[in-house]
């Protein structure tokens, strides 16, 4: 239906030129239409920007579990304690006062890689008994075991008997 000033155009928004057919007018009319394309492109970019982060933390969850395992390992924070040296290099400095720095090396592999923490408690347990027992023959040797011990706990972290 053409508006009598101009003859020739028919305005599709016109509700005078759609009044018998409302669904037509409905579907053609372009009122609100800046509102539905805002919320159309913000939900693309929520959308996108969840699928990015989904991505980003399923890729990183495993990464930032090693790197958290490593920072908290018992050998990391042993050499965090002792100024980066590793348990050989500790027992490598102790002053021993019955035993070679041989016996040493090989008492910490022993203690670090064959003895379970129950028997590395005992152990220590024991040689601290021989050490407070004024009667022992060779309290140098009870003192050597107690420091090499010492260093096998801290480094495993194992936390001795009460």
């Amino acid at each position: 239906m053409p508006y009598p000033e101009h003859p020739h155009v028919v305005y599709v928004h016109d509700p005078r030129a759609m009044k018998n057919d409302s669904i037509s007018y409905f579907f053609a009319s372009e009122h609100g239409a800046v509102t539905v394309n805002w919320v159309v492109l913000s939900a693309s970019v929520l959308g996108l920007g969840l699928l990015v982060t989904g991505v980003v933390i399923g890729g990183s969850a495993g990464t930032t579990g090693q790197f958290v395992g490593a920072m908290t390992s018992d050998e990391t924070r042993f050499r965090n304690a002792n100024f980066g040296r590793s348990p050989a290099e500790v027992v490598a400095d102790i002053d021993l006062q019955g035993s070679s720095d041989r016996w040493a090396e090989r008492r910490l592999d022993r203690a670090m890689n064959d003895m379970s923490e129950n028997q590395l408690r005992n152990q220590q347990r024991t040689w601290r008994n021989r050490a407070a027992d004024p009667d022992y023959s060779n309290p140098g040797r009870a003192a050597d075991q107690i420091a090499v011990l010492n260093v096998a706990m801290e480094a495993r972290g194992v936390d001795p008997h009460p």
